[in-house]
């Protein structure tokens, strides 16, 4: 069995190789594939002439109906959303973010597919900014190099870089004054709150309490999939290690 994961630097491989190692024990083989993240995974998984049968994907990126013959196994955990920006002037609405750059991820990834969509209903595209691919890393270096204006995570606060930019006196955290408007148009998302200190006690970061908005992850495969292996990933699910969010 193909399951398609994530970058092998994120949640979504480290997950995949979980479920490997627990199906391993039952006699079952299971290849991880990497790939750039969750739309390439759903592209995919809808591919006739693909092996992938599994794959990790981020909640509000699939078409209902373009997804027929696909089937959700279960909600793993939810992903923040964090937004950072530069400059002295705070960000508190995506349709401010034009004429920026903006590291929004590579295509195929889940952070590029929610990044764009949230900015799309704020009137602001690729021709109204400039879109970079960076992502993790890469992107949080050059956000805090003051390369990019602001970038878009998806990803849980244990995360090196986002600890990183938290706590990065050029860098702020883009708080959004329309957040429970996002919570009730976008069905998908979810929110998570960050309590004052969760990240370091000692210097009180963050400062104060902030709420990010979050898809989920969540485990997809094709209806074809013999109801033993789907027994068997709902059980690995089940003993898998949850990442803190």
């Amino acid at each position: 069995m193909i399951l398609a994961s994530g970058g092998k630097d994120g949640e979504y491989y480290r997950y995949a190789e979980e479920y490997a190692k627990s199906l391993k024990k039952d006699g079952i083989e299971v290849e991880v594939l990497s790939t750039k993240g969750s739309v390439e995974n759903l592209d995919l998984l809808l591919d006739p002439d693909s092996k992938v049968s599994v794959a990790l994907v981020q909640g509000g990126i699939a078409d209902k109906q373009k997804c027929e013959s696909l089937m959700s196994l279960g909600s793993l955990y939810r992903e923040p959303l964090w937004i950072f920006q530069r400059g002295d002037k705070p960000i508190t609405q995506l349709g401010e973010m034009a004429g920026k750059k903006i590291a929004v991820g590579p295509e195929g990834s889940g952070t590029r597919g929610i990044a764009e969509m949230l900015l799309k209903a704020n009137g602001v595209d690729s021709t109204k900014a400039v879109f970079e691919r960076a992502t993790g890393v890469a992107a949080a270096e050059l956000l805090i190099a003051g390369k990019i204006d602001a970038a878009f995570f998806v990803a849980g606060i244990e995360a090196v870089y986002i600890r990183q930019l938290v706590k990065a006196p050029e860098v702020r955290v883009v708080e959004l004054v329309q957040f429970d408007a996002y919570i009730r148009r976008f069905k998908f998302l979810s929110q998570v709150s960050i309590p004052p200190g969760l990240i370091d006690l000692k210097d009180n970061i963050p400062a104060k309490e902030i709420r990010l908005v979050a898809p989920t992850a969540t485990l997809v495969a094709r209806k074809t999939l013999h109801p033993a292996l789907i027994s068997l990933l709902v059980a690995a699910m089940e003993t898998s290690t949850v990442p803190a969010t």
